[in-house]
């Protein structure tokens, strides 16, 4: 007798409501900040960072953001040209480099934070206080079970 083998709902799948959930979040997200400050998802994570650590080292923000050096590079070369962040020396490490928000970014912080949010307000509409919370510790213990 052959063994049925156990059919995966795609639809069930964990994974996939959360790939399909941070997709479409992700997508509307940029589309919006593409369309009001011409920024993109990856510069406005860099944006988020910089304004809450001004003078991070730029290996802090590849650490915090999970990403490689090369596409940290990419983002903040692309970001300085905008003219959203600045890189300075460290002047006892030549070798470090430091990030900074520049005039033009701080005066669209506002205005990008409230577009955030009004997605996040988009996205949990309906949700009590409680159960916000209580999504937000899951997915933090759902990242850390698969980082550690």
């Amino acid at each position: 007798m052959k063994k049925r083998r156990k059919k995966l709902n795609l639809f069930k799948s964990h994974g996939f409501k959360l790939n399909r959930l941070s997709n479409t979040a992700s997508t509307q997200l940029e589309n919006e900040l593409m369309r009001k400050y011409d920024v993109t998802l990856s510069q406005w994570a860099v944006l988020a960072i910089v304004w809450e650590h001004e003078g991070i080292r730029s290996s802090d923000l590849q650490e915090i953001l999970h990403v490689k050096v090369s596409t940290a590079s990419g983002v903040i070369k692309r970001m300085e040209k905008k003219g959203l962040i600045v890189r300075k020396k460290n002047r006892e490490d030549r070798r470090e480099m430091h990030l900074y928000s520049t005039e033009l970014s701080k005066n669209m912080a506002v205005e990008v934070v409230e577009t955030v949010k009004e997605l996040n307000r988009e996205m949990l509409h309906g949700f009590s206080a409680e159960e916000k919370e209580l999504f937000m510790n899951l997915m933090d213990r759902a990242y850390k079970n698969l980082t550690q």
